[in-house]
């Protein structure tokens, strides 16, 4: 059945293709022309081309709880339904708006920056930023003063009254038996710095932890240098926080970061010998993304010039001045996969699509597999030259064509139906930036396929015309002579090549003959793959999840020299909010011990501090909280700690309008109009409550207490969730992997079936597909050992690798059944033989077509090259060499090649048999001209 089925399936296509073929090679001038002014009206929509740029939307996933918490929390908690508009870090939804600046010594052997000196210096450098115009109408304030986290440690009573009292306290705690100092001792009693202001009575609440770094330490008085250096550190970091309320944030907030940014380059370069100075601001991320996705225009007109030298090196072989393509032919299938990729790029933007910073890499993904397309197409072309019949010129081209394109057709359908289903497949990932790139490419692989058959097939007819002509391929003005160029035009009979590689084929194919043929061989092949998927899958298992904020932008980039500063140099570990969403009546006492219960399980969760909390309710020393019918004793609590007034939010329902405007100002509600405050009823809408990681994997691990706290805050019955500014992150680590394996399944039911399309076996549809887990497993693991990790980014190259493996998978297997001659051993080794050469073409071209990569300084290109060496490398051996013994031991042995095996075999008999009726003869023919010879010999002795 799947033989008759194969035969049918084949011929169909092979049928529209030859008729197609036939149209082509009548009126390809006009088929070029007509596909040319089509690319080039879609291409002109890049003209209008919008990017977004947005890390939260691009990064994270689709379906973020943590993004939808967020939503929540900045609808609810605002200026306007806070009691106090004073800012506090670790009440903020987001990262904020804010500019750092990190200071460290360049001095290795003295590495303090806690000395006096020292900090005289940085306090020089604060107020020139200071000085940058408008700053105190943009900062965020406290107190009405503006809130700079690090600024209270540059005052001389931090040096004098801080740092000086805590040493002698300290070495005033240790005993003299006590040789070992408590490790603990600087995070539990040091940790805060308390600074009251005598003028308007705020406390500066400082973490030095934050600021100073984790290197952070009081040091003892033997260790001061003569009290000299009281304390330790290896950083000092300050943080300017700025509005973030939407009106100034779109405008004086940014143009005031813009200016920091501007200064703190010149503080880095005029203080450099001094200092070793990195800074960022909230929109620094943004901004290195944007100039990021630049690509530098050396680099695509140097791929441009080595795919086209190598294209013509690589097509020219065997042939001469005549036959040999010149630059004409590589440049049209080389332009064609670029016009492809403009006509994706300008669709998307006429359809108000948005493109993001990864589809700056498909003009090389687009270029590799053009040049695939391209090499199969002039593969079959060469073939179908060799074996053309003595007709006119016309009728030579368009058999030669139709035949080219009917051989060619389905293999290039094959490989640009499965990239572009594959990308398809990359659409249903949660992931915005994943999504965004599948369509541009996916688009740019249908164009580019379109063009190879239109625009460089018409060129093919074009380069076949002028070599029936006879004219010289670099000059087409110059003709040849035509004797000699019918006499070059046969490969056997080429006297002069560019190259001759015929001992070295000769030495590789004997050597693959007996790895895919012989039983020794194959057992030497099975041991070596059995070598590889293992290394492959142990290294797999170790592969890391997860995205690096300083992979998004370059690696000369000032924001990632902060970003590595401050994974060095900090153990930031993030606050957790537990934010209760509906009212709850706090009055009541069972209820506050359900929440105190929640907030203990949950420090008993493996990854939550169990000595960090923020609980307004510990204010209240009384079972009552009185607040329903007034809410002065409940803020006059919360008063004596000012951070909880950000934490409690009151609604109001009144029936009449207020009077007394000061009180409701004080309150900052907004609420229905009444006549008096005593006929209103009040209720805590929300409330918020504090807890802290204690430890970070930076991994999928770091999920697990989150969903702890989820499940924790779910069953407790309460309306109460668990949100953290780090939440989003840690569901990007975590819906990577899953995200990859949905991908992978959905890639493997889909190439099962285009593979049945053009290949209705299952046997040898099966065969593809352990070929293509072969090499998808290979590349994961090989991705790990070169420092590459799960993440949006290298998803994509993933999930465009699925369509490469079943390229190289489909053709050797279309071979393997397509050539009718032979058992399974010599059908195998045959197929290696015929597509052995364009895979490999292929896969040096596209090599080579992103070698500049590997130079560039964007983690985004860097890794597609890697992703893009490892998978071309792993294809030709899996392809090449695995599948054929695998074919060769389990593939389809039908009655057409068992036949087509007993006719071979009685043709080689008939051969032998006449080539040994031809030496009998031959014998008989010797002996009867040695008798001629003897008796002539006697009759001129008989004359003599």
């Amino acid at each position: 059945m799947f033989e008759h089925l194969f035969e049918k399936v084949n011929t169909f296509y092979e049928s529209v293709f030859l008729s197609y073929g036939k149209v082509l090679s009548r009126h390809h001038v006009k088929i070029i022309l007509v596909s040319f002014l089509i690319n080039l009206s879609l291409s002109l929509g890049i003209l209008r081309i919008s990017m977004l740029m947005d890390t939260d939307s691009l990064f994270f996933p689709v379906k973020s709880q943590a993004k939808i918490d967020e939503k929540f929390l900045k609808k609810v908690y605002t200026n306007e339904t806070k009691l106090s508009n004073d800012f506090y870090l670790h009440q903020i939804a987001d990262f904020g708006t804010w500019t750092e600046i990190n200071f460290q010594l360049q001095d290795n052997d003295d590495k303090n920056i806690l000395k006096e000196d020292y900090l005289i210096k940085i306090k020089q450098i604060h107020e020139e930023i200071l000085n940058i115009p408008n700053f105190n109408l943009v900062c965020a304030k406290r107190g009405n003063e503006c809130l700079i986290d690090g600024a209270d440690l540059l005052q001389p009573k931090f040096y004098r009254d801080f740092l000086r009292v805590n040493m002698k306290r300290k070495s005033d705690r240790l005993n003299d038996d006590d040789e070992i100092e408590d490790e603990n001792y600087d995070k539990t009693n040091v940790r805060f710095y308390l600074n009251p202001n005598e003028l308007t009575g705020q406390i500066g609440f400082t973490d030095l932890t934050y600021n100073l770094g984790k290197h952070f330490r009081i040091n003892l008085l033997s260790e001061s240098k003569n009290q000299t250096e009281p304390g330790y550190s290896r950083l000092f970091k300050l943080r300017y926080n700025l509005k973030d309320d939407f009106e100034t944030a779109s405008s004086d907030v940014k143009k005031w970061e813009m200016e920091f940014l501007k200064l703190a380059k010149e503080i880095s370069l005029k203080n450099e010998a001094l200092f070793r100075i990195s800074y960022a601001s909230s929109h620094s991320l943004d901004i290195e993304m944007a100039a990021n996705i630049v690509v530098d225009t050396t680099l695509i007109v140097g791929t441009f010039s080595l795919i086209i030298m190598f294209a013509c090196l690589i097509m020219s072989l065997g042939s001469n001045l005549v036959t040999a393509p010149g630059f004409m032919l590589p440049m049209a299938g080389i332009s064609s996969a670029l016009l492809g990729m403009s006509s994706s790029f300008g669709l998307c933007s006429y359809l108000s699509y948005q493109g993001c910073n990864l589809i700056f890499v498909i003009p090389f993904l687009v270029i590799g597999i053009g040049i695939d397309d391209m090499f199969i197409i002039y593969s079959s072309y060469l073939h179908t030259f060799k074996n053309r019949g003595h007709k006119s010129n016309d009728e030579i081209v368009q058999e030669i064509i139709s035949a080219t394109l009917a051989r060619s057709g389905v293999s290039i359908t094959i490989t640009s139906l499965t990239d572009f289903v594959a990308f398809m497949i990359g659409i249903t990932t949660g992931f915005r930036s994943v999504q965004i790139f599948c369509v541009y490419a996916g688009l740019s692989i249908l164009f580019c396929y379109l063009n190879q058959i239109t625009i460089f097939s018409g060129f093919l007819c074009l380069h076949l015309k002028r070599v029936l002509d006879n004219r010289n391929s670099f000059l087409p003005c110059l003709k040849s002579n035509k004797n000699n160029t019918e006499q070059n035009n046969s490969d056997d009979k080429v006297k002069t090549k560019f190259i001759n590689f015929k001992k070295i084929k000769k030495f590789w194919l004997r050597f693959f003959e007996f790895l895919i043929c012989n039983r020794k061989g194959k057992l030497i092949t099975l041991l070596l793959f059995l070598v590889y998927i293992s290394f492959s899958i142990w290294n797999a298992s170790k592969i890391h999840e997860g995205i690096r904020i300083e992979d998004l932008v370059s690696e000369d980039s000032y924001y990632s020299q902060y970003v590595k500063d401050n994974a060095e140099l900090q153990d930031l570990y993030p606050i957790v909010m537990l934010i209760t969403t509906q009212p709850l009546n706090y009055d009541n006492l069972n209820i506050r011990i359900e929440l105190k219960n929640l907030i203990k399980n949950a420090q008993k969760i493996d990854g939550i501090s169990e000595s960090f909390q923020l609980n307004w309710l510990d204010s209240f020393k009384s079972k009552r909280i009185d607040f329903k019918q007034n809410t002065t004793k409940l803020t006059d609590t919360l008063k004596l700690y000012p951070p909880y007034l950000n934490d409690v939010i009151i609604k109001t329902n009144c029936r009449d309008q207020i009077r007394n405007e000061s009180f409701k100002k004080e309150l900052k509600i907004s609420d229905n109009s009444q006549e008096d405050i005593v006929n209103c009823e009040y209720e805590i809408e929300s409330s918020r409550f504090y807890l802290q990681y204690s430890k970070l994997f930076l991994s999928s691990l770091d999920a697990k207490p989150m969903h702890q706290l989820r499940k924790l805050c779910l069953e407790s019955g309460l309306p109460i969730i668990p949100y953290s500014v780090a939440f989003k992150y840690y569901e990007q680590f975590e819906e990577t992997l899953p995200n990859v394996i949905q991908s992978f399944i959905i890639a493997i039911e889909s190439m099962y079936i285009i593979a049945l399309i053009f290949i209705p076996d299952l046997v040898s549809v099966f065969c593809i597909i352990m070929s293509m887990l072969s090499i998808m497993t290979g590349l994961v693991g090989f991705m790990h050992l070169w420092q590459l990790s799960l993440s949006s980014i290298t998803m994509i190259e993933l999930i465009m690798s699925v369509g490469f493996c079943i390229d190289f998978s489909a053709h050797v297997t279309h071979a393997f059944i397509s050539n009718g001659k032979g058992d399974r051993n010599k059908r195998g080794f045959w197929a290696f033989r015929d597509v052995g050469v364009p895979i490999v073409n292929s896969a040096l071209s596209t090599i080579i077509g992103t070698l500049l990569l590997a130079f560039c300084k964007s983690y985004i290109f860097k890794s597609f090259f890697k992703t893009m060496t490892i998978l071309m490398c792993l294809g030709i051996v899996n392809s090449l060499l695995f599948l054929p013994v695998l074919l060769s031991v389990i593939g389809p042995n039908w009655k057409m090649h068992k036949e087509q095996e007993e006719i071979s075999i009685r043709k080689n008999n008939l051969l032998e048999h006449e080539k040994q009726n031809d030496n009998e003869l031959a014998h008989l023919n010797d002996k009867k001209n040695q008798n001629n010879n003897n008796n002539d010999d006697d009759v001129s002795h008989n004359v003599i």
